[in-house]
């Protein structure tokens, strides 16, 4: 979870992740020079539940917030999110479920998109293209291809989840630097550069 100046939000994203149904988790918190009371926030979950991890560091963005959480991870797969968003609580334990009987390097769930306000029409195109109809995809030629040429998978980070070694192996070779804008994109390029198999598991379980 890459943090920074989030306080609206985040105690709903961090309940979401401390209650879930799946105990056995590593939280990788990196909080990214934030300067309300998101830090206090955290250390306060952090106090309350030792799966916490809480890294610090001066602000570097959002980008290389998740590459100093990837790092620091310690689990099988790693699933990202963003600190204004949610799961359900049963996302863990279904994804992992999904996990233990497809080992796909890849496994994208559904999504829910919560609108405030107005810009419905973004938030319908962000729903179809955070719930992909493709099933299964083998090879990283088709999932390149499905990504970022056929527009059937989106390229955002969040709502998938990634092997460990994969993630790893992808972000390593990622340089570290400041990334203002479509910093998923480029994540995303990396992951799917290094991975062989796709998954969609049909449940909706990220709010968005």
């Amino acid at each position: 979870i890459p943090i920074y100046n989030v306080e609206k939000y985040l105690r709903q994203a961090l309940s979401s992740v401390v209650n879930q149904s799946y105990r056995n988790l590593d939280i990788v918190c990196v909080d990214d020079g934030s300067t309300d009371n998101s830090l206090l926030i955290i250390k306060e979950y952090a106090a309350q539940d030792n799966r916490i991890q809480l890294i610090t560091q001066d602000n570097q963005g959002t980008y290389i917030a998740r590459q100093v959480g990837v790092d620091a991870a310690q689990g099988d797969y790693i699933l990202f999110l963003d600190p204004d968003d949610w799961l359900e609580l049963d996302a863990c334990e279904k994804l992992s479920d999904f996990a233990k009987t497809y080992q796909a390097d890849i496994i994208q769930c559904g999504a829910y998109v919560e609108r405030e306000g107005g810009w419905k029409d973004v938030a319908e195109w962000m729903y179809r293209l955070l719930n992909p109809e493709i099933a299964s995809l083998t090879g990283t030629d088709a999932i390149m291809d499905a990504c970022f040429i056929e527009l059937k998978i989106i390229w955002n980070m969040i709502g998938k989840m990634f092997k460990a070694s994969v993630a790893k192996k992808a972000f390593s070779c990622q340089e570290k630097s400041r990334i203002i804008m479509l910093e998923d994109c480029i994540a995303s390029f990396y992951t799917c550069a290094f991975s062989q198999t796709y998954r969609s598991i049909p449940l909706k379980l990220y709010h968005y």
